[in-house]
């Protein structure tokens, strides 16, 4: 379930607010760097919201997190996952 999103503190999301917002900047000057750091494997996104792979496969059906899936492997572009982790935690609770 995606109350696990409400775990996490107030400094863990304004980092990643800070880092969307870094990269917001970024796209408005079309300085955006694509290289391996922006593109994330399933694993480590699963590792960071502690859940298992089996309930990302669940996420991805609900179509909660947007993906890329290549050569059978499932990857996130870290602004996206950024944006969508955020809104999931301030449609899940007001105090974001």
């Amino acid at each position: 379930m995606m109350e696990k999103f409400s775990l996490f503190s107030e400094g863990q999301i304004r980092e990643w607010y800070l880092d969307l917002k870094k990269m917001y900047q970024q796209i408005n000057i079309v300085e955006l760097p694509f290289d391996q750091d922006h593109i994330l494997p399933e694993e480590r996104v699963a590792a960071v919201l502690g859940v298992s792979k089996r309930t990302m496969r669940a996420y991805r059906a609900r179509k909660r997190l947007s993906f890329l899936k290549l050569e059978g492997q499932v990857y996130y572009i870290k602004v996206l996952l950024y944006a969508e982790l955020i809104l999931l935690c301030l449609d899940s609770r007001k105090d974001c």
